[in-house]
């Protein structure tokens, strides 16, 4: 209970704040702090009273019950991460979109597949090709020179394309090279040939050549005969034909 008291009541004196703990006053003072003989003003919410540890003493802070705001961007990252002010996103296929992510390029990385949706494909800049000649990579030859047969050959027993041919005949009559897609040596006039060449008589022959090659899925044969039909089984002349064939 809050109570009042008068110094030297009867010489008019000051009246004094008291409050009444259990019977007894306590005097109700206004606390100012400073060094001797300053005034570092009245203690206040505004005007906190300094505290200061006594000489080799140190405080000890609980923060229990204390929250303190903590900002993200002061937080130590872990080892190798990065930060980005905006994570691109991964944007829409078929619209421009400055946030879509490139794709970078690496030695001996898997080959990434380009389609052209059936349209065709636009390169900006200039395109360099290398027509140099090089020592690998090129056609494999099949050379033969008729027997007294139909000469059938297998020239490659597994899938393969045809790139060129050139056969030559030194006979005074049309003969029939007949190609096969075939993995083991055709059975001439039984196996279909999938594509049949006259050869001119005395001539230097046929030189055919295709940029795109001839597909074969299965393989790759050949056989010589007298006559056009797929049926025919004549024989031609040793030593009156030399074929070349080029495939891969």
């Amino acid at each position: 209970m809050a109570d009042n008291f008068t110094a030297n009541a009867g010489s008019g004196g000051d009246t004094f704040g008291a409050d009444d703990i259990g019977g007894v006053k306590f005097p109700r003072s206004k606390l100012i702090f400073g060094a001797d003989g300053s005034n570092a003003g009245d203690v206040a919410i505004g005007n906190g009273l300094p505290v200061q540890p006594a000489t080799g003493a140190t405080f000890t802070v609980d923060g229990s019950g204390v929250t303190q705001p903590i900002s993200a961007a002061s937080l130590p990252l872990p080892t190798g991460a990065a930060t980005a002010a905006k994570q691109p996103a991964l944007g829409t296929a078929g619209s421009a979109s400055a946030d879509v992510i490139t794709v970078q390029g690496a030695a001996s990385m898997t080959a990434i597949q380009v389609a052209d949706n059936g349209a065709s494909l636009t390169v900006d800049g200039t395109v360099t090709a290398n027509l140099a000649p090089t020592t690998s990579g090129g056609l494999t030859i099949s050379r033969t020179i008729s027997a007294a047969s139909t000469n059938a050959t297998n020239v490659k027993g597994s899938a393969g394309q045809v790139y060129g041919i050139m056969a030559s005949n030194t006979n005074a009559a049309a003969r029939y090279l007949k190609l096969y897609n075939k993995a083991t040596s055709p059975t001439i006039g039984t196996d279909t040939p999938v594509m049949t060449v006259m050869i001119p008589p005395n001539s230097s022959g046929v030189v055919a050549h295709w940029e795109m090659g001839l597909a074969f899925g299965t393989g790759i044969g050949f056989g010589l005969t007298t006559g056009v039909t797929d049926a025919n089984t004549g024989a031609v002349s040793a030593d009156e034909h030399v074929v070349h064939i080029f495939y891969k």
